[in-house]
């Protein structure tokens, strides 16, 4: 498609982005060939691909990543000639709401985006609010196809914890950086116990989670457990 080839061939920085949002704005056809373009995984000249980075299935690749090409792509799911692709939700997207609506990014996410299988959330030391758990375990769709959770410098709530057996197919919880903890005395002990079918827990960087007894209950707890990487946690 020759509209769709027009939005790849834009450099995804130095304000481009926005051209992209005005071009959706035109039309119909416009809408559908910027979705397009961007499930395609728009590719910039300067782009530095991590390395070893392979795309999942539903993941944007790394050039759109920014949060205002994270927000366009979850608001364009509707459109294009395959729709709601999204599946892995980048914490970037998070970042695009103010602290006066700290609900808007999940109530946003969860009206486009159908069925995600991984959500990711950057948190800067912050407390994760019960609420937006409560709205995640709420939406039918989301609470069944969910696999992934990662916090990254998150403070993770008793409360949050409790939810997680209500995310049927949850097999892997990440909470990184060395600001993330869990509040309460059971730690990683009361992950185990929510979430006994876990099947990959990454805690590196994360000394406060990662306790001695807390691994040894998790490994007791766990018995599908496959990966655990606790690297840099002492």
């Amino acid at each position: 498609d020759v509209l769709e080839l027009v939005c790849e061939s834009m450099d995804t920085e130095y304000g481009r982005p926005r051209t992209l949002l005005a071009l959706r704005a035109c039309s119909r056809a416009w809408a559908d060939a910027v979705s397009g373009a961007m499930r395609r995984g728009g590719r910039s000249p300067h782009e530095m691909v991590p390395p070893g980075w392979r795309a999942r299935p539903g993941e944007l690749a790394p050039a759109l990543s920014s949060p205002f090409l994270a927000r366009l792509c979850i608001v364009s799911q509707q459109y294009g000639a395959v729709q709601n692709w999204l599946r892995v939700v980048p914490s970037s997207f998070m970042h695009c709401f103010s602290q006066v609506q700290p609900l808007a990014d999940v109530h946003m996410m969860l009206r486009h985006v159908r069925s995600p299988t991984a959500l990711r959330f950057a948190m800067s030391g912050q407390s994760f609010p019960v609420e937006k758990m409560e709205a995640i375990v709420n939406a039918t769709t989301a609470a069944a196809s969910l696999e992934e959770l990662r916090f990254h410098d998150a403070i993770v709530s008793g409360t949050v914890v409790a939810l997680l057996p209500r995310l049927s197919r949850l097999r892997s919880i990440a909470l990184t950086g060395s600001s993330s903890a869990i509040e309460g005395a059971d730690g990683l002990a009361a992950v185990a116990d929510a979430c006994p079918g876990l099947e990959h827990l990454d805690v590196h960087t994360a000394s406060r989670v990662a306790s001695d007894s807390g691994i040894m209950d998790v490994a007791a707890r766990c018995p599908a457990l496959r990966s655990l990487i606790i690297s840099y946690t002492r």
